[in-house]
């Protein structure tokens, strides 16, 4: 009975830490990502992911076959740095720790020296660090959110290696295999997917990525396995916290309306920001008819209920420009 309440109160003090943690690492990014947006001057977004998938290693030489995959599994920071002023491009890139792997055959003659006198099943499972580095381009729907595509590299270093071995009718388990692993790495990434505004200042991402890796797995002087690749097929789930923004309100000399207006527009800023996107819209349709080509998605970001705007569709807005 005494295991049993000690047991129950450490896995609520767990629950309670992890919900501890995940509020301070998320005040943290948020706070993090205002700062860097105001350094740089231009939107910086830090997040974080958490992505599944399915493995493969892929054998290049005859003697060596592939069992079965493994699932894939990721972790780690996301970050946009923006590089253009209607924020439809950035450079992506992170931190993350993955985790991947096969069950592989290797014939007589093959495979690890301890092993090489039968044939040998190697259940690998990798463990690296990673830093991605893609383009993502992003285009707005009139319904608040945003697909992307995305292209690039990664590089990174294995971290952990181990291998369940079944040689000669005998089991091994958890052999280190670190040392015979190639210690840099290597691949392309592409991806697409959507992102969607939660509050104020939290967006979901929700997209599909696939991985590939250049760079040989194993060291084959240690294998005499010839070159074995990686391919990953991974389903993206993330959190991006959007900085706050302030907007400077259009002054007599003449702003930008349009400009203004699509600075206000950023999903996760709807609420924020709309009184200001009013007083532009107003602001330009005392001075004439230029107010009449704002693009949809102004006027989309604006509840319902608001007095003195006009919905109009955007060919019959821009029929007096």
């Amino acid at each position: 009975m005494v295991k049993i309440l000690h047991r129950n109160v450490f896995r609520k003090f767990f629950g309670m830490a992890v919900i501890l943690l995940a509020s301070a690492a998320s005040l943290s990014a948020q706070s993090f990502s205002d700062r860097m947006s105001d350094k740089t001057g231009r939107k910086v977004r830090f997040g974080f992911k958490l992505d599944p998938g399915a493995s493969f290693l892929n054998p290049q030489e005859g003697g060596v076959t592939r069992n079965s995959g493994r699932f894939y599994f990721s972790y780690g920071v996301l970050a946009d740095w923006f590089i253009d002023d209607e924020e439809r491009y950035a450079l992506a890139s992170g931190v993350q720790v993955t985790h991947f792997g096969s069950v592989m055959q290797y014939e007589s003659g093959k495979g690890l020296g301890a092993f090489s006198s039968a044939s040998t099943e190697y259940d690998l499972r990798l463990q690296y660090i990673e830093i991605p580095v893609t383009l993502k381009l992003k285009t707005a729907t009139a319904k608040g959110f945003d697909f992307y595509g995305q292209f690039g590299g990664f590089v990174g270093a294995p971290i952990r290696a181990r291998a369940n071995v079944i040689s000669n009718m005998q089991k091994f388990e958890k052999q280190s295999v670190l040392r015979e692993i190639q210690p840099f790495a290597a691949g392309m990434i592409i991806g697409a997917g959507l992102e969607y505004p939660l509050t104020e200042t939290l967006t979901g991402v929700v997209g599909i990525n696939y991985q590939n890796n250049f760079v040989d797995i194993t060291r084959n002087g240690k294998w005499n396995d010839g070159r074995v690749t990686a391919n990953s097929f991974i389903l993206r789930l993330g959190f991006i916290f959007n900085p706050h923004s302030s907007v400077p309100l259009p002054d007599k000399k003449g702003t930008d309306e349009h400009f203004l207006a699509q600075q206000n527009y950023h999903i996760g800023n709807f609420e924020a920001n709309t009184a200001r996107i009013i007083e532009a819209i107003h602001a330009a349709e005392a001075r004439g008819p230029t107010w009449s080509c704002f693009p949809n998605y102004a006027y989309a970001a604006i509840p319902a209920g608001f007095p003195g705007v006009r919905r109009l569709h955007r060919p019959q807005l821009c029929r007096d420009r």
